[in-house]
């Protein structure tokens, strides 16, 4: 970008220094007051000691450039480190599961604990007995189920509050667009894999 930059600014510099020329003596002065006024030139001579300038301020950049990119590539890339072994599956704590709650659910889906709050989230109930706690609970199942790649479940979990609880239109409408993508996610992922990618 730079190199492009500096021949556009010699193209602009050679313009104006073609139009700051002094005619040939062969042509005939001009003698009008505007003609004998040297302040058009001392303009276009200031202009171009500006250009000039920045024209050598861009070639210092440049200069810095390169000489940066010049470093980068006599720097060895690090060897590729081996991939590391699959973590063996979570399992959640033996006590979340036997008195489950949908908070401590919720703590270990925001740690990223995914496999291990799936379950919690499915056997939590709520507390108030309010259907809203158990659609939450059942929406999280799902999504934990979608980012551990277990789409057909997750497509299961999302099927099954939209069979239970039609009458929550908020609810609806964020599980219609949960199973939407699990359903997209499932295609793209087939795709995917059939084309050996």
């Amino acid at each position: 970008m730079i190199p492009r930059a500096t021949a556009l600014l010699a193209l602009a510099l050679a313009a104006a220094l073609h139009a700051a020329e002094t005619p040939p003596a062969d042509v005939a002065e001009d003698r009008s007051p505007a003609a004998a006024a040297p302040e058009p030139r001392r303009a276009l001579e200031e202009q171009l000691a500006q250009e000039k300038a920045r024209l050598a301020s861009m070639e210092a950049q440049l200069k810095e450039e390169q000489a940066r990119a010049a470093t980068r590539a006599a720097v060895p890339e690090p060897e590729a480190k081996p991939k590391a072994e699959p973590k063996p599956e979570a399992k959640p704590d033996a006590a979340l599961i036997a008195r489950p709650s949908i908070a401590a659910a919720d703590t270990l889906y925001g740690l990223g604990r995914y496999a291990e709050a799936r379950p919690v989230y499915e056997a939590a109930e709520p507390a108030s007995g309010d259907a809203i706690d158990r659609i939450w609970a059942l929406l999280q199942a799902g999504n934990c189920a979608r980012r551990l790649g277990q789409l057909d479940a997750a497509a299961a979990l999302f099927q099954k509050i939209l069979a239970e609880y039609p009458e929550r239109p908020w609810f609806k409408e964020q599980v219609a667009w949960a199973l939407r993508t699990t359903q997209w996610q499932k295609r793209w992922h087939r795709q995917t894999t059939e084309a050996g990618e």
